[in-house]
């Protein structure tokens, strides 16, 4: 309710115990994960995997029009998505002026 502090009861990792709190606010996200199948990905794109299983773009990966953007590579803030993606969408734009094919 509006006004009032949330009570939240979680379970202290390890710990095993349980614990009850209040918060002026309650923020619930999901995690950032890599895709499953990012090994299989990444052999059929060339391109790497690194240690926490995210996708990772090979040096020259844009010649051969394969471009990464957003939580694909890895957990990101809002306006590192967006600048990812205008970078992107930049370089896409550019092969094409230079006469690659989309």
């Amino acid at each position: 309710m509006p006004g009032k502090p949330g009570r939240i009861r979680y379970e202290q990792p390890g710990a095993g115990t349980v614990i009850e709190k209040e918060f002026d606010i309650i923020i619930l996200s999901e995690g950032i994960h890599p895709v499953e199948d990012a090994e299989q990905i990444a052999e059929l794109c060339m391109l790497k995997v690194d240690g926490n299983g995210f996708l990772k773009n090979v040096k020259g990966g844009e010649l051969m029009g394969i471009y990464l953007a957003g939580c694909v590579s890895g957990p990101k803030r809002i306006e590192e998505v967006h600048s990812e993606s205008l970078a992107v969408a930049r370089g896409i734009l550019r092969q094409a002026d230079d006469g690659g094919s989309l």
